[in-house]
Formats: C-alpha cells, sequence, structure tokens
C-alpha cells in the first residue's frame, strides 16, 4: 500500500505541473470566464485543474494587479477547501488533502487552518505507517502460526 501512495504521489505531483502549465497559459479574461464558469457549476476545489479557485489563482499570479472579483471569490471559497482538506483526512486520502492544503495556500498563505491541515496529514501519514506495520507483523505472525499447526507432509 505504501507503494501504491508513493506511486500515486508522484503521479499526483506530475499531473498538478502539467495543469499549472496549462493554466499559465491561459489569458486573464479566459482564466475569469473560466472561474465564473466553474462556480456556477459548482466546482469549486475540483477537479484538479478544472475549479474556480485553481482558475483565480492562476488569474492572481497572471494580473499585474489584484482582480477584486477573483480576491473576493478565493476568500469566500477557502473555508470550502478547508472543509474538504478535513474530509480527505478523515478518508485518510493524503494526497487530496495535501492538494488542497497547496490550494489554500496559495489562496491565502496566513490562512490559520493552514498549520492544522499540514499536521493532520502528517500525523494521519505517520499513523497510517504504523498502521500498515503492524497489519504486515501480524500477518507474519499468523503465517508462522498456521505453518506450526500444519505438519509436514
Amino acid at each position: 500500500r505504501r507503494k501504491k501512495q508513493g506511486r500515486r504521489g508522484r503521479q499526483a505531483a506530475q499531473q498538478a505541473a502539467q495543469q499549472a502549465a496549462a493554466l499559465a497559459a491561459l489569458s486573464a479574461d479566459e482564466l475569469k470566464t473560466r472561474g465564473r464558469q466553474a462556480l456556477r457549476e459548482q466546482r469549486i476545489y475540483s477537479p484538479a485543474g478544472n475549479n474556480a479557485m485553481e482558475y483565480y489563482i492562476a488569474l492572481r499570479k497572471k494580473s499585474a494587479k489584484p482582480d477584486a472579483s477573483a480576491e473576493s471569490a478565493l476568500m469566500d471559497l477557502q473555508p470550502y477547501a478547508v472543509i474538504a482538506a478535513e474530509q480527505a483526512l478523515t478518508r485518510q486520502d493524503f494526497i487530496e488533502a495535501e492538494r488542497l492544503r497547496s490550494l489554500i495556500a496559495a489562496a491565502d498563505p496566513q490562512a490559520p487552518s493552514l498549520t492544522r491541515i499540514a499536521d493532520a496529514i502528517a500525523k494521519g501519514q505517520s499513523l497510517a505507517a504504523q498502521q500498515q506495520a503492524a497489519d504486515a507483523t501480524r500477518t507474519d505472525e499468523q503465517a508462522k502460526a498456521a505453518e506450526v499447526k500444519t505438519p509436514n507432509a
């Protein structure tokens, strides 16, 4: 499972880089239009690379001066991303939780929830690794016990 998480994490990072490049290629007007459309369709923070928060963050990076509607939208949408990150943590989906933490940080680097979410991700990953190790040990012990009970033929 750990290998699967690692591979999934690398794939997510690669996909995020590709999505960031695609967003950077869009004009400011296109980003604003897509951001509004995503809001109307309730794509607040997902799917990755095609949601209102990412469009508005890309618009912020591209614009020489802040766009008032984008800045307002980011402030309004941030609590939804925090809730989604907490839900991802509950599901032990640490890759999604980290993606959402990154969105929150991009929207507001001073967001009070960032430290809490980062700590919860680290703690959750550590507990998951401990559980995986305990499961592996238990499986090994069960296999050895089964060998002892089964006489050699």
